[in-house]
């Protein structure tokens, strides 16, 4: 005979309450915030990536994992990209569709370092990453010196995410806007305005 599951057993499957986003833009980490690799004599998880695959990685995680988590992004925040085309039309704002990645980071006690991983050493368990001095801007207000800083290892989560397929076909990444980021949103949005106007004008 079948039992049906109390409603004690539904709650308890029941999903956790989605956070609306946020676009607060958190600071850059600086070089002297790296901290040692080595001394906490907990197995350290590496993620790279900030997207999809990550994001649901980190936050499968319980906080009280017995593991340090560092996150290596060089994008602070994480993107609903089903949403992308509703940004690309003005259906809705960017700052509505992204997430500052540091929320969910600082929530269980882990790290975020904004910085892009350039080298992997398997055999030595380390990574070589490269970020931005937050103390050095161009008269553009851009951050203009880099420096690099080693993190170390025990597990290595890769989920860095891919970039769009040319097949191989000459002239399109010359002659064709890719749609898989805020900016793609954006571009496609001025260049589309800018070809109403255009014609208006030549109507007018």
């Amino acid at each position: 005979m079948r039992t049906r599951p109390s409603s004690k057993a539904k709650a308890g499957r029941a999903r956790a309450p989605v956070r609306a986003a946020i676009s607060e833009p958190p600071a850059q980490t600086a070089a002297d915030q790296v901290p040692a690799s080595k001394g906490s004599g907990r197995k350290k998880v590496v993620v790279l990536g900030s997207g999809w695959g990550a994001v649901s990685f980190v936050k499968s995680l319980p906080a009280d994992t017995p593991y340090d988590v560092v996150l290596v992004s060089p994008r602070n925040y994480f993107l609903y990209t089903p949403l992308l085309p509703g940004a690309a039309t003005g259906a809705v704002e960017e700052r509505s569709i992204v997430e500052p990645i540091r929320r969910p980071i600082s929530e269980k006690g882990w790290k975020y370092y904004e910085a892009a991983c350039i080298d992997v050493d398997a055999s030595a368990k380390k990574i070589t990453c490269r970020a931005a001095d937050p103390e050095c801007f161009d008269d553009k207000g851009q951050s203009c010196e880099w420096h690099t800083f080693d993190v170390e290892y025990d597990y290595l989560v890769t989920a860095v995410g891919a970039v769009p397929n040319t097949f191989g076909v000459p002239g399109v990444e010359e002659n064709c806007m890719f749609f898989k980021e805020i900016a793609h949103a954006s571009r496609f949005r001025r260049e589309v305005r800018s070809f109403i106007l255009t014609i208006v004008r030549a109507i007018s």
